[in-house]
């Protein structure tokens, strides 16, 4: 009988899940919070953003062009090398 285990483990994946649902103290976790959950749909809090300052937005796109930079030229430089791989493996076995 094929899959077994994997039923066996889809099986207790459930019931852990129904365990979380009951109430706050009920889950084996006690740490799964259940104020966002209703009888009929799940539905969550609206998430609260901060007022950020000029400061701290410009800092932040500065940080985030440098991480662009760098990780395109790294993507570049991998594109190259791996190009020059395959031209240098295709010239070794034609030759």
């Amino acid at each position: 009988m094929h899959g077994a285990g994997f039923a066996i483990d889809a099986i207790k994946t459930l019931r852990n899940n129904r365990s979380l649902l009951k109430g706050k103290g009920a889950g084996p976790y006690k740490n799964f919070d259940t104020a966002y959950i209703t009888d009929s749909i799940i539905s969550r809090k609206a998430p609260v953003y901060r007022k950020a300052s000029t400061q701290y937005l410009a800092s932040l796109r500065a940080q985030l062009a440098v991480d662009n930079k760098r990780r395109t030229t790294k993507k570049r430089m991998l594109l190259v090398a791996t190009v020059a791989a395959i031209s240098l493996a295709f010239y070794f076995l034609l030759f």
